[in-house]
Parts: C-alpha cells; sequence; structure tokens
C-alpha cells in the first residue's frame, strides 16, 4: 500500500511541477530525509485549478497551494476546522492546502 501511494504520488508531482522533481538512484534515496513531506506535497485525488475565483480575497480558492505567502506549511483542515457540515462548502477536507474559508483574511492561509 505504502508503495502503491509513493509512486501516484511521484507521478502527480511530476506531472503538475516538473521542474520540482528529481529523480535519485537508490543509494541516494536511502540518505534523502523525507520528513515532512506528507504536510508539503499532499496527494490530489483531483487536478488543481490557481484560479482564485470569485470569492472575497480568495474564499472561493479551491488550489493546491500548501505554503503560505510567508512559506509556513497551510493547516490540515480535518484537524483545524471544527463545523465538520461545511468542509466541503469552503473546499476544506482530508488536505492541507491554503485555504480563506469566509473570506476574514487577506488572502488564502
Amino acid at each position: 500500500a505504502a508503495q502503491k501511494y509513493l509512486l501516484r504520488a511521484f507521478a502527480q508531482l511530476e506531472q503538475q511541477h516538473p521542474s520540482r522533481v528529481k529523480k535519485m538512484s537508490l543509494s541516494q534515496v536511502a540518505g534523502a530525509s523525507f520528513e515532512g513531506l506528507a504536510a508539503q506535497e499532499p496527494l490530489l485525488s483531483e487536478p488543481c485549478s490557481e484560479d482564485m475565483g470569485n470569492g472575497t480575497n480568495g474564499s472561493s480558492y479551491r488550489g493546491c497551494q500548501a505554503r503560505t505567502i510567508h512559506d509556513h506549511i497551510c493547516k490540515d483542515w480535518s484537524e483545524a476546522w471544527t463545523d465538520t457540515a461545511s468542509l466541503d462548502e469552503y473546499g476544506l477536507g482530508e488536505h492541507a492546502f491554503c485555504r480563506n474559508p469566509m473570506g476574514g483574511k487577506d488572502t488564502i492561509w
């Protein structure tokens, strides 16, 4: 299961950000650090759109930005948002992509 997950995640990252993907030999991988990888590069279930939409201050943004403009890792919304009934309405859920659910901040966070 873990191997399938990693292969899917790699293929997805390679397709969306070819310049960020570096293929490594097994000996290089053995010495690499993967700490924090899941929080920085969430596995996507559907393609990303970086369109900010028509909402106030990016409130309708549904893209895949995982870091804020200040280079902080975005929240894991399934843990941070208490109103679970509105997760889909605001584009939140089992991911850590930046959002501005109600438009209360200047931009996505």
